[in-house]
Formats: structure tokens, sequence, C-alpha cells
């Protein structure tokens, strides 16, 4: 076998690793306790997990994870009546303040906020 097959070989392993580890997070995202959570069903180690996945994708599996919890959340906000708590237990935080945080840094602002913002500028 040659270094380019074993090569190949080990990239299409670690894409396999991430792509699985992808559709886990984009189906479970909300009842996630964490990234551990998904490389031990994997039944990979952390660093694995991690390296595949920022290879295939460019980014941290858990940088990933807030992404798809806080569009959702976006989503919530604006389709419902909601309060910013449940809508961040929704999604899967377990902490409002963390919640808060996180959609502020990712949109640049708080969830009601946003709310206000986008009910305003709705069709």
């Amino acid at each position: 076998m040659t270094r380019d097959r074993v090569v190949y070989g080990a990239r299409a392993r670690s894409s396999f690793w991430a792509e699985k580890g992808k559709s886990i997070i984009d189906e479970k995202y909300a009842s996630l306790s964490g990234i551990d959570e998904v490389y031990s069903v994997l039944g990979i180690s952390e660093s694995h997990f991690r390296d595949s996945f920022e290879a295939a994708f460019g980014i941290s599996p858990k940088v990933y994870l807030e992404a798809v919890q806080i569009e959702k959340a976006k989503e919530l906000l604006f389709d419902t009546s909601l309060k910013v708590y449940e809508v961040s237990e929704k999604v899967g935080f377990k902490h409002r303040w963390a919640f808060q945080r996180t959609f502020k840094k990712l949109t640049g602002l708080y969830p009601s906020k946003y709310r206000r913002t986008k009910t305003r500028t709705a069709p």
C-alpha cells in the first residue's frame, strides 16, 4: 500500500467521524450535555473527534454546537411567544445566563433585544 493511499484512508476515516458527529449534533443539539457526549457515543477520543471535526468543517465541534443552538433559538424567538428562558431550555442550555452570553457573542444582541428588533422589521 502506498503512502498516498494510507493518508487518504486516514482522511476518509476522519471525515467519517466528523460527519457522524455533525449528524449527532444536528439531531440532538437540545439534549446534548456537551461535546463529550458526542465523542463518547462515537467511541473515539476527544482529541481525535475535535481534530477530525476541525479538519472537515474548519470550526471546533463546540462552536458548531453553539451555532446550531443559537440558530434554532433565533427561529423560536421570531416564530413563537416563548419566554427567553423557555427558548434557552428548548435549545439545550441549562443556564439562562450562558444562553444569553452565547447568543450575544454570536449575534451581537441579547435574545430579548433580538426578538424586539426582528419583530419590528418583520413584514
